[in-house]
């Protein structure tokens, strides 16, 4: 009875390792897809006579990048044991700042004026900044929950983090200054400015 138990519990351990471990495999796979979509962004904006399939490609690109680790996170949340409350509303946040993020720029990027939509899609980024980074914050002091072996995997993500948001937050005002007094080509370089921010965040 006891070597049965054993087993059961061994197989137990190994499956939420596991499940955990495809989860992080998944926020990484989906922060190097970011990573991409961004330098691709960087190197056609601003750029006149680029088709259209490739401004596409760079959505899709971007919007995988984000959506990727969102679900690794909500993955890793579920290997997480329900007694584990703080840890599993880390990633809850963290996923749920991420998702908000994907919305809000959605506006942004079909909007060239300071329009409703606009406002709504800047109101949005801030509450998902301060989702994402207040989970990364939370899951610093429960790391070992996550299948972290140390802290400065969980310093990496609210830096990570931070730099994702603030690089998303330069390319905002970049566009609210160009709708007063900012030149086309001084947008696309903040622009490409805050693409790069964000990037190096992911």
């Amino acid at each position: 009875m006891r070597a049965t138990l054993s087993r059961t519990s061994s197989v137990d351990t190994d499956r939420a390792v596991n499940s955990k471990s495809n989860a992080w495999r998944a926020v990484i796979v989906g922060y190097a897809v970011a990573t991409l979509g961004l330098v691709l962004l960087l190197t056609v904006n601003g750029v006149s006579g680029i088709p259209s399939v490739v401004s596409v490609a760079t959505a899709i690109l971007i919007a995988i990048g984000l959506l990727l680790p969102a679900a690794g996170m909500l993955q890793l949340r579920r290997a997480v044991g329900h007694d584990r409350s703080a840890a599993r509303n880390g990633l809850a946040l963290q996923a749920t700042g991420l998702v908000g993020l994907l919305v809000g720029v959605l506006p942004l990027a079909s909007s060239s004026s300071l329009s409703g939509l606009f406002v709504v899609s800047a109101i949005l980024i801030v509450a998902s900044a301060a989702s994402a980074l207040s989970g990364a914050i939370l899951l610093r002091g429960h790391y070992a929950d996550i299948g972290a072996s140390d802290e400065r995997r969980l310093n990496y993500l609210i830096l990570a983090t931070s730099l994702i948001f603030a690089g998303v937050g330069v390319i905002l005002g970049s566009n609210v200054a160009a709708s007063y007094f900012l030149s086309d080509v001084g947008n696309t370089v903040f622009s490409d400015a805050g693409a790069a921010i964000a990037a190096s965040g992911c």
